[in-house]
């Protein structure tokens, strides 16, 4: 009785030592379009707490920086504005960084919901410094809030495989 305790014990100790596969990775959301002076949309944040949310509930350590607003939008794959952030994320120990850029270029787009424009997701694996994924995508339109956020979050999830894989 005592071996197959042991045997047992043994057995489960050896998944406890087992490293997980938790990458980190660092959010940051960029509203391009803007002039800095104005609070921060709503519909960013909405994007930074569901790309936060999907890494979290996939077992990965995230972290994020605050929200930027920039009045250009770049054709650069990592904007000068995001170079400090994952500068940061890189010393903090990150293994990848996520950067999603809102354009907010028409003013008046969404009424007060304040949609952007278009949204540009990519995926950096921090130790190359270069975009293992790049994605532009609609805002969409939905019914209701819950939809929105798990619209974004089937979208964000595309990233999780390539995080895994890219590990």
């Amino acid at each position: 009785m005592h071996k197959k305790l042991a045997v047992v014990v043994f057995i489960l100790g050896a998944f406890l030592v087992l490293p997980l596969p938790a990458s980190t990775v660092s959010v940051l959301v960029i509203e391009t379009g803007r002039n800095g002076d104005n609070p921060v949309k709503e519909y960013s944040t909405l994007w930074e707490y569901g790309i936060l949310d999907v890494f979290f509930e996939a077992g990965h350590i995230v972290s994020n920086a605050p929200i930027i607003q920039t009045r250009r939008k770049t054709a650069k794959e990592l904007p000068d504005e995001a170079r400090p952030d994952m500068e940061e994320a890189k010393e903090g120990g990150a293994d990848f960084f996520v950067l999603a850029l809102l354009d907010y270029q028409s003013p008046d787009r969404g009424g007060a919901a304040g949609k952007p424009d278009a949204v540009s997701l990519r995926l950096f694996k921090i130790s190359g410094n270069k975009a293992i994924y790049q994605e532009n995508v609609s805002p969409g339109t939905y019914p209701s809030r819950d939809e929105e956020v798990q619209g974004i979050k089937r979208i964000a999830r595309k990233l999780v495989p390539l995080v895994r894989d890219n590990s």
